[in-house]
């Protein structure tokens, strides 16, 4: 808001290097991560932002007040008692207000290349209800996203070397299970937070629903024309990973995920793994044999799998491009048939 009034709710997130609070979305549209000194030109509004701010941290619990003639309110936005953002409401008291859109706040931990959500995303995303409330491998989120709209490879070099501060926007379609969809607009920034017993580099996320999506519209794209084509011209035991041109982790699936390999790191399946014995070999074939133009890696290692067994799999692998001069590996993984069920 930029004039004297409001008559919707702001997302405001609370994660910023320098501790100011930020403008970064309204019910249908973002803003660019904007100050609220700058965003709020009514002295008594930024007041009660600042207070609104104060009041949140000590407890943070939705609420609304009158202040005279006027009406504030907010609905923090936490996860691990961390507050990452809030709606935020303030108008003249006889303004009508309603609620805002759902949202969700969320950390992509890019040191362990895990993610958590907060209930309200759990709930927004139906993620299974044995998987709320835990880390999941940050390859089950982007399993459930369509990135068809862009700004996949920029996400994806933040994963591998944007700086703490680095901020990132973007609108992507989630999935739920029954098949329906929804419009997420989501804002983060890169932070270094402790957890975990470490100081780890951390995505600070929020996202609001902006739009139900009513089936496939309009044409297919052809993206999604490659993927189709990935998906169903491969051999029996082929599956394809993006994996990190700097250590050996998964980053996403390009196909379906392989069933007999532990990569989600939820408590009912074994930790995800490559055998000690065979790390050296994994950054050869990922690393080592990539990186000048045009290499290609191949050999062989063990993974685990969600049986709890070593699994030898075969490795053929590049490097892509993504954005600002960052790159990761493609990999084509290939399960025996004896290590199918």
């Amino acid at each position: 808001m930029s004039g004297s009034d409001q008559s919707s709710w702001l997302l405001i997130a609370t994660v910023s290097e320098g501790g100011e609070p930020e403008v970064v979305g309204s019910e249908t549209r973002p803003h660019s991560f904007v100050p609220v000194h700058k965003h709020f030109k009514r002295r008594g509004s930024l007041r009660e932002l600042n207070a609104t701010v104060e009041r949140l941290r000590l407890k943070p619990e939705p609420f609304e007040v009158r202040l005279e003639d006027r009406r504030v309110a907010a609905v923090p936005l936490t996860v691990e008692g961390r507050l990452h953002g809030f709606w935020f409401w303030s108008a003249l008291a006889d303004v009508p207000m309603h609620t805002p859109p759902p949202a969700g706040a969320w950390v992509i931990d890019l040191t362990t290349y895990t993610a958590l959500g907060s209930d309200e995303w759990a709930e927004m995303a139906d993620i299974p209800e044995d998987m709320r409330g835990q880390e999941r491998h940050v390859g089950a989120m982007f399993a459930q996203v369509d990135t068809s709209k862009g700004k996949e490879p920029q996400a994806l070099s933040l994963i591998e070397g944007k700086p703490v501060g680095a901020p990132f926007q973007a609108e992507w379609i989630v999935s739920r299970r029954n098949e329906s969809r929804w419009r997420a607009q989501f804002h983060l920034r890169i932070q270094q937070v402790e957890r975990n017993g470490g100081v780890h580099r951390v995505a600070l996320g929020l996202s609001h629903n902006i739009g139900e999506l009513d089936g496939l519209k309009g044409r297919r794209k052809f993206a999604d024309l490659n993927n189709r084509v990935l998906r169903a011209s491969r051999e029996p035991g082929e599956y394809v990973a993006l994996m990190s041109a700097k250590t050996p982790q998964l980053i996403r699936w390009l196909t379906d995920p392989s069933p007999e390999i532990a990569w989600l790191g939820v408590e009912d399946q074994p930790k995800p793994a490559i055998h000690p014995d065979d790390l050296p070999e994994a950054v050869r074939v990922l690393h080592e044999d990539t990186e000048a133009e045009g290499g290609v890696g191949r050999g062989e290692v063990r993974v685990m799998g969600v049986a709890g067994d070593w699994i030898p799999i075969r490795v053929i692998a590049e490097r892509v491009e993504m954005e600002d001069e960052e790159e990761a590996v493609s990999a084509r993984v290939f399960v025996p048939e004896s290590g199918l069920r």
